[in-house]
């Protein structure tokens, strides 16, 4: 069993991954707005390439960190993504050289998520695993809004290299972490799966009409679509804020109120456990997601776009929480678990970026392509969740 002491730690590294990972990507559309005149299209297909890279690197990702050991995994990443870091404040005006950067960047964050939610699984039983979940999302979740909360006005204030060097440093400060556990401790692989079928530890999965499995596979079809409505709104943020006369600065004040509100509902759910296994959750998410995502995408109001980003932030923090603790839940191989659960979330990011940038691409007169053509995915989404619900 893993010391508490390093479970306890990996909460802290989680904390320091979240933001600086938030203050990089997050903000890297405005850089490219200042920097090279990108719009919705263009920024949707760097965002698509992020996407892209997360899907495979993040399986690869679980993989790696089940087999070779989660310190390992951590000790890679955390140690590429401030050699990164460092090597993209010098191409803030390349465009070639940023968006290399961000593809190695995101293949060298993949082997880190996984890891950490092995670690802070490995061990627990049905009394402790939702709450080291819980603890786990809430810390990224308060992290990463934090981090979009000021770093617009760290953009403003001290220029695009701000956004790389201020994450390289935090990302070395994980390193050094990693490092100081220990020879004997990095190099411990993950545990084996102690039986290739063991109960899922949560008894409530046992009274409900639809097997735990089901509930995962929804989850996992959920949580990629809370990503592809969340990470358009990102990608179309700076054109939404100039929309509303918002400075940088000012974007990350109003703009990140969804993440505050994801952040409420990660406490929410982890001290309230009546959405265990219950599909009408998923389902009121799912709709509210749709919504909101419409709702926010042609706000003409800035109190319009504050207020719509609750029930976004809401409905992402169900999505997401469902993902993650049904993949911990059912099954034993947590870092392999962990690397699909991302891997679905890199799928979510590609697919409603391409879509979007596609839209945008063939529909060049119609600027609100972009967000109808995502609109349309987010239904689809929703019919496959109703239809694998009906399955049983």
């Amino acid at each position: 069993m893993f010391h508490r002491r390093i479970t306890n730690t990996c909460f802290v590294l989680e904390g320091i991954n979240s933001f600086a990972s938030t203050c990089f990507f997050y903000y890297l559309p405005f850089l490219l707005r200042n920097e090279f005149g990108f719009g919705n299209r263009n920024n949707l297909w760097v965002t698509a390439l992020h996407g892209f890279v997360y899907i495979f690197a993040a399986g690869y990702g679980g993989r790696f960190a089940q087999k070779y050991g989660y310190f390992t995994a951590l000790r890679l990443g955390f140690a590429g993504m401030t050699v990164m870091m460092v090597a993209g404040s010098f191409f803030t005006h390349s465009l070639p050289g940023l968006l290399i950067t961000l593809a190695i960047w995101t293949f060298l964050l993949c082997l880190t998520w996984p890891a950490l939610e092995g670690l802070i699984s490995e061990g627990a039983d049905a009394r402790t695993l939702p709450r080291r979940i819980g603890i786990y999302n809430v810390v990224w979740a308060a992290t990463s809004a934090l981090a979009y909360f000021v770093s617009g006005a760290l953009l403003d204030k001290f220029g695009p290299k701000s956004l790389l060097l201020l994450p390289a440093v935090m990302f070395f400060v994980q390193f050094l972490v990693v490092a100081g556990w220990g020879r004997e401790v990095r190099h411990t692989p993950a545990p084996a799966p102690a039986a290739p079928a063991a109960p899922h530890p949560d008894p409530v999965a046992y009274k409900q009409p639809v097997r735990p499995a089901i509930f995962l596979k929804m989850a996992w079809l959920g949580n990629p679509f809370g990503y592809i409505a969340s990470y358009t709104l990102l990608t179309i943020m700076p054109q939404l804020a100039h929309r509303l006369g918002l400075s940088v600065t000012l974007a990350g004040l109003f703009c990140s109120t969804w993440l505050f509100a994801r952040l409420a509902t990660f406490f929410l759910l982890w001290f309230w456990t009546g959405w265990h296994y219950r599909f009408r959750w998923l389902l009121t998410a799912f709709v509210t997601l749709i919504a909101m995502f419409v709702v926010l995408a042609h706000a003409q109001n800035l109190w319009v776009l504050v207020l719509a980003q609750i029930g976004f932030g809401a409905a992402l923090g169900l999505l997401y929480y469902s993902s993650l603790f049904y993949s911990m839940d059912v099954g034993e191989t947590k870092g392999e678990h962990g690397g699909i659960h991302e891997a679905f979330i890199g799928a979510g990011i590609f697919a409603g970026a391409g879509v979007g940038a596609t839209a945008l691409q063939l529909s060049a007169d119609r600027p609100d392509a972009g967000v109808l053509a995502v609109t349309a995915l987010l239904l689809c989404g929703l019919g496959g969740l109703i239809g694998l619900r009906l399955k049983k």
